[in-house]
């Protein structure tokens, strides 16, 4: 690697690192403007029709939103700072914690600006910014992709495998990406903090499709995260070791 391409690298995971700062400076902000007209409660559980139906302190969800902000954006800063931390991890590393601070955002935004919006805790329909909480999940992919790419180095072996006249070659490998074996538990976890409460409250209707669709996703992430490619005289095969289903 040459001096330009390490001080970019260097920059990239940096930059990586402090993006990882934004929602907890959202958090921050949000609170300074507001802190003097919130409530004394914040609605912080809605039914599957959008009615608020559990509450929290405003205090307490401010604890809530800085706790799970704050360290993600810790985490992702030291792993930016650790030149040896290969770029494949740090990449993990930097996207996970932002989905985290993202969700951590998203919840104290939607609680604390519908509330203040409503004028009550009890009038904050949630509406559809149920769509803007699962959309602030996705933060974690800026900094996923603002940090360095990883380099594959491949060596090249000049072979020839002599074939009879009725004869065919074969290659085949199977492909394993950590990253997809760690996302399936990922996906679980998210599903279980979303909807778990759903289902004790007796919304069977929220765990149904929200729950549902969260699961299927965690199916074909696992599917793809384990692969074998087979290239013969057929052509090419791309086969899920899960279950051995084509693709």
């Amino acid at each position: 690697m040459t001096e330009v391409q390490q001080r970019t690298s260097a920059t990239r995971r940096i930059a990586a690192g402090l993006v990882g700062l934004i929602p907890l400076g959202a958090v921050a902000a949000t609170w300074l403007s507001w802190h003097d007209r919130l409530p004394a409660e914040l609605a912080s559980h809605w039914s599957g029709t959008g009615e608020p139906d559990g509450f929290m302190s405003t205090g307490a969800a401010l604890t809530l939103g800085l706790l799970l902000t704050g360290i993600p954006a810790v985490i992702g800063m030291i792993a930016a700072v650790i030149p040896s931390l290969r770029p494949a991890l740090l990449r993990g590393i930097v996207g996970f914690a932002g989905m985290v601070s993202g969700m951590g955002a998203g919840t104290w935004l939607i609680s604390a600006g519908l509330t203040l919006q409503a004028g009550s805790a009890e009038q904050a329909v949630l509406g559809w910014w149920l769509a803007a909480l699962i959309v602030s999940f996705l933060f974690g992919a800026l900094p996923y992709f603002i940090a360095p790419k990883p380099k594959f180095t491949t060596t090249v072996h000049e072979s020839r495998i002599q074939l009879g006249a009725n004869e065919s070659g074969a290659w085949s490998r199977t492909i394993t990406s950590k990253v997809l074996l760690w996302l399936p538990v990922v996906l679980l976890a998210v599903t279980g903090i979303m909807f778990i409460p759903a289902f004790t409250d007796g919304e069977l209707s929220t765990v149904w499709m929200g729950g549902g669709t969260m699961l299927l996703t965690t199916v074909i992430v696992a599917l793809i995260a384990h692969m074998q490619v087979t290239v013969d005289w057929r052509g090419l095969r791309i086969v899920s070791t899960l279950g051995r289903i084509p693709l």
